[in-house]
């Protein structure tokens, strides 16, 4: 508490829950983690330690080993390490001049939160929660920032939510390519294209996720030249602050790293594709669109996932392949660059039975 008042800001908790998504689709206020989620959380519960200062702490499951890894990828925590055991203690240490920062916002993590000492003050309520999950949805960021910017000159981008197997039948006789997306699913592994018939094993797949999530997202398959993303944080004000760019790998759809660079050198990889003047028409429209839809109803980081495509007319901006309410591994490029100064490096994520980080400095010639 001493510290409380010398510093005059809430300390803060942060929670790294990378298996959110999957809690969100569950709809459970009590949800067990599949084993791939729970091993990514215990390897690197230790990565928000690169926004902790001192007095904060950072929920890990194991400090030893949360030490082992931040010490090999170079980051220093300034704040303190506590486990599910020992965070009762350092609530009550700070006299609820605490904020708490997961990585995503969800009922089960309230739940979990709750049993460790946590009140419900420093939570969201379930009002809230339910509408962080419903904006979570694929069709919301569809409807509420897609379908505004259709108007911008450069841009491409469209998709349907579908209810019914017959409607994805429907559009297969056209011959072309199509993606099938959960409504809520993580990093690609929700995610299917299909083009001609649909299978037996797809035909499956798309109903059970229609029973289990209402509905099925349907898009065009695109040429995709790069993927980039645009992360914000959505202040108390309700202001849409860019953080930054995102230019990020997937392999499957699935992440598998991050460019850690200057904003300035970032941009010009993306300038190649597309016009300065039309980036920065994109940047000005999604931060006003996210002011508008989020103010009040939503406080944290975001990211909003894009695509460079080829088509029959040229190159053409998706400026929201889907938007992720909560922080992300964009956020975390961006924070290493401006903790601790790095350019020209990648991060990666490397599994081999246990999750790996991984911060190497870009090799150009590649």
């Amino acid at each position: 508490a001493r510290q409380n008042r010398l510093t005059d800001r809430p300390m803060t908790l942060y929670v790294f829950n990378p298996e959110h998504d999957i809690a969100l689709a569950s709809g459970l206020h009590h949800f067990t983690a599949p084993r791939a989620g729970r091993q990514l959380r215990h390897d690197l519960g230790f990565l928000p330690a690169i926004w902790a200062l001192k007095g904060d702490a950072v929920l890990v499951d194991d400090i030893n080993l949360a030490e082992q890894k931040a010490l090999k990828s170079n980051i220093a925590n300034e704040g303190v390490w506590v486990t599910p055991k020992t965070v009762g203690q350092y609530l009550k240490q700070q006299n609820g001049h605490i904020e708490i920062r997961p990585w995503g916002w969800d009922a089960p993590l309230v739940s979990e939160l709750s049993r460790m000492g946590c009140s419900s003050n420093l939570l969201p309520n379930d009002r809230q929660l339910e509408e962080i999950r419903q904006m979570s949805h694929r069709d919301w960021a569809n409807e509420h920032l897609l379908r505004e910017l259709h108007n911008i000159p450069g841009l491409i981008g469209q998709a349907w939510a579908v209810t019914g197997i017959k409607e994805i039948e429907n559009v297969l006789t056209s011959k072309e390519s199509f993606v099938v997306k959960a409504p809520w699913s993580s990093s690609g592994r929700g995610v299917r294209t299909i083009a001609g018939s649909l299978t037996d094993g797809m035909r499956g797949w798309i109903e059970h996720v229609i029973a289990q999530q209402g509905c099925i997202m349907l898009e065009p398959y695109y040429q995709k030249v790069m993927d980039l993303g645009l992360e914000f944080m959505i202040n108390d004000d309700g202001k849409a602050q860019e953080e930054g760019l995102s230019l990020f790998d997937t392999t499957k759809g699935v992440y598998t790293g991050n460019r850690i660079d200057r904003e300035e050198d970032k941009e010009k990889v993306v300038c190649q594709f597309i016009t300065v003047e039309l980036w920065q028409t994109v940047k000005e429209a999604l931060a006003a669109l996210l002011e508008q839809q989020l103010a009040n109803r939503y406080h944290g980081r975001l990211g909003i996932d894009m695509m460079i495509v080829e088509t029959d007319e040229g190159l053409r901006l998706h400026p929201c392949v889907e938007m992720n309410l909560r922080t992300t591994m964009g956020h975390v490029a961006l924070q290493l660059h401006r903790r601790y100064g790095l350019r020209h490096h990648t991060m990666q994520i490397s599994f081999d039975g246990h999750y790996h980080l991984s911060i190497k400095e870009k090799n150009e010639d590649k």
